[in-house]
């Protein structure tokens, strides 16, 4: 076995988390640019729901990958996402500002 050297070695507490806070600066951060029509790009709506799955619903990258439009689901009044990993499928209901973040 090799070991970094100490000055090298990275701590659990060295991994920092985006506060509540600081999400939503992020999340807030996303462009909202309209088109010819006064529609809202939606790259803009893209790239805002990519970050609040990351951030609010703590979703692997190769999760959202495999998602497809079609996998968003209404139950019970509210958007849930039919998410696919590695051994089974799972079905997360959507907080309400990730629902905002879907076109």
């Amino acid at each position: 076995l090799r070991f970094l050297p100490e000055s090298r070695t990275v701590h659990a507490e060295d991994f920092g988390y985006l506060s509540e806070g600081e999400l939503a600066l992020l999340l807030r951060a996303v462009p909202r640019r309209v088109d010819k029509h006064g529609q809202v790009r939606v790259q803009d709506l893209r790239d805002k729901a990519l970050l609040a799955l990351l951030g609010l619903q703590v979703l692997r990258t190769v999760e959202i990958a495999r998602a497809n439009i079609d996998d968003v689901q209404l139950r019970d009044e509210h958007q849930a996402l039919l998410v696919r990993g590695k051994g089974h499928d799972r079905l997360v209901y959507l907080r309400i500002i990730v629902e905002w973040a879907w076109p």
